[in-house]
C-alpha cells in the first residue's frame, strides 16, 4: 500500500491581512463562502460569474473602494482581484491558471452587450468596445497558431478535438490578469478560474468563520468596522431587519428568492446573517445560485425568533425560574433560575447594571429617562439607547432559554415580567 504524499502549497510573499480581516467583511466573506461551496462539489474549475450577485456598484462600501483607491478601472477589475488574491492570502488553495471559455462565444456574446445599448449608443462607445475586440480576436487566432504548432510536432493528436476546444488559459506568470482585463466587465461569465484546494486549511477557515459568527451575533465586534463602513447594528436590530425583509418576499412552499439586491441593503449584514442562518441549520442555501438566492427555511413560520433558533416555551414550565434572579457585574453574567446569560455590548451592560442595582427595585417600572439619567446626569436625554438595549436583552435571553417575555417594554419604559420575580 502507497501512502499518498501530502501535497505543500508555496507562496512567493506572506499573507497580507489576517482571515479575521476578510470574514468581517460582507463581500470578502461571501468570496471565501463560494471557494468553499465550490471545494466541498469537488469543483476546479470556477465560472468568474458566479461571483457577481447583482450590481456591486450600488453598494456604497464598493462603490467607495473602487473609486477612492485608483487600483482598478471598474467593479469587474476588483471583484476578479479581490477573489484570487484572497484565496491565496488565506491560503486555501493556489491560482493555477485564469482563462476564456470559448472565444468563439465570447466574442458573439460581446456583440450582443454592444447591440443592447442600440445604434446611437454604439457610435459614441465605439472606441471603448473596439480593443476589447480587438484583444479577443488577438487572443484567440494566437491560442489557434500555437495549437498548430503542437499538431505538427504530435501528429497523433486528434485534430478535430484539439482544434475545437476554444478556450484559452493563462497563468499568472503569463498575466492572465492584464490579458483579460478589456473584457472582464462585459463578458465575467466566459472567464473560468482553475484551482488547487487545500482541504486542511479550508478547514481550519471555515472555524475560523464559525467562531466569528458566534463572537458577531453576541455583537463582540460592534466597533470593529471593516474599511469604508459606516457604523454596525447591533446583532438584534440586525436580524429583526432581515425579518422585515424577507416578510416582504414571496414565500412559495419553503423557499424564498432573494435577489441579489439585498447586498445592497444597510440595516443588516447581508453575508454574515445569511451565513449566520445557515450554520444554525434555519436556513439552506447555495451560494453560487444565479440570479438570486434560493433560500430554504427549515423552521415556518418565520419569525424574529424561528431565526434566532428560540425553542418552544411550552417544553417546560417555569417553576424553576424563580429559584434565582442575578447579575454578576463582574463576569456581566445575567441567572434566570437555572440559566446563565452572557450580557454582551456595553449599552446592554449598563442597562441590566443598572436595573439589578437593588434586587427591592427589580419589580418596579423603568423610564428610559430615568435609566439614561443614573448613567450619566450630563447625558442629553437619549431614550432610544437603552430602549435598543432592553431589546437586544430580551431577544437574547430568548435565543439562549425558554423565556420570551422576560422584559416588558413600552416604546418609554421597560419593567421585568412580574411572573419571573419572586413576590
Amino acid at each position: 500500500m502507497t501512502v499518498q504524499k501530502k501535497e505543500t502549497f508555496k507562496y512567493e510573499e506572506k499573507s497580507y491581512y489576517k482571515p479575521f480581516d476578510y470574514i468581517n467583511k460582507d463581500l470578502d466573506l461571501l468570496f471565501i463562502l463560494i471557494f468553499i461551496e465550490e471545494f466541498k462539489r469537488q469543483n476546479n474549475e470556477l465560472n468568474f460569474g458566479n461571483f457577481f450577485k447583482g450590481n456591486y456598484w450600488d453598494i456604497d462600501q464598493v462603490n467607495d473602494e473602487v473609486m477612492d483607491t485608483n487600483d482598478y478601472q471598474s467593479v469587474s477589475d476588483m471583484v476578479l482581484e479581490q477573489a484570487l488574491f484572497i484565496f491565496e492570502d488565506i491560503r486555501i488553495g493556489k491560482i493555477i491558471e485564469v482563462g476564456i471559455d470559448n472565444t468563439d462565444e465570447s466574442i458573439k456574446d460581446l456583440l450582443v452587450e454592444v447591440a443592447k445599448i442600440g445604434p446611437e449608443n454604439a457610435k459614441k462607445d465605439a472606441p471603448n468596445y473596439y480593443y476589447p475586440f480587438e484583444q479577443l480576436f488577438f487572443i484567440a487566432n494566437q491560442e489557434r497558431e500555437v495549437r498548430l504548432k503542437q499538431l505538427e510536432q504530435n501528429p497523433d493528436l486528434d485534430i478535430g478535438i484539439f482544434l475545437k476546444d476554444k478556450s484559452v488559459f493563462f497563468t499568472k506568470e503569463h498575466g492572465y490578469f492584464r490579458a483579460l482585463q478589456p473584457f472582464i466587465i462585459d463578458i465575467p461569465t466566459h472567464i473560468l478560474i482553475r484551482v488547487k484546494y487545500n482541504a486542511t486549511k479550508i478547514k481550519e477557515i471555515e472555524k475560523e468563520i464559525f467562531d466569528y459568527l458566534e463572537d458577531f451575533s453576541n455583537d463582540k465586534y460592534i466597533e470593529k468596522l471593516p474599511r469604508y463602513q459606516e457604523k454596525r447594528l447591533y446583532f438584534a436590530q440586525q436580524i429583526e431587519n432581515f425579518y422585515r425583509y424577507v416578510s416582504r418576499l414571496n414565500l412559495i412552499g419553503d423557499t424564498i428568492n432573494i435577489p441579489f439586491t439585498i447586498l445592497n441593503e444597510s440595516g443588516f449584514e447581508t453575508v454574515k446573517i445569511l451565513r449566520f442562518l445557515e450554520l444554525k441549520e434555519v436556513i439552506k442555501i447555495r451560494w453560487s445560485d444565479e440570479g438570486s438566492w434560493k433560500v430554504q427555511f427549515t423552521k415556518l413560520p418565520i419569525t424574529p425568533e424561528s431565526l434566532l433558533g428560540i425553542k418552544s416555551e411550552n417544553a417546560k414550565t417555569y417553576t424553576s425560574l424563580k429559584s434565582g434572579l442575578a447579575y454578576d457585574e463582574t463576569s456581566s453574567t445575567l441567572t434566570i433560575g437555572e440559566y446563565n446569560i452572557k450580557i454582551n455590548g456595553p449599552d446592554q451592560k449598563d442597562f441590566i447594571r443598572i436595573i439589578f442595582k437593588n434586587q427591592k427595585e427589580l419589580n418596579k417600572e423603568w423610564f428610559f429617562s430615568e435609566i439614561c439619567e443614573i448613567f450619566d446626569p450630563a447625558m442629553d436625554n437619549n431614550d432610544k439607547k437603552f430602549y435598543n438595549a432592553s431589546y437586544q436583552v430580551n431577544l437574547k435571553i430568548a435565543q439562549k432559554t425558554l423565556i420570551k417575555d422576560f422584559l416588558l417594554t413600552t416604546k418609554h419604559s421597560v419593567r421585568v415580567n412580574p411572573k419571573y420575580i419572586n413576590s
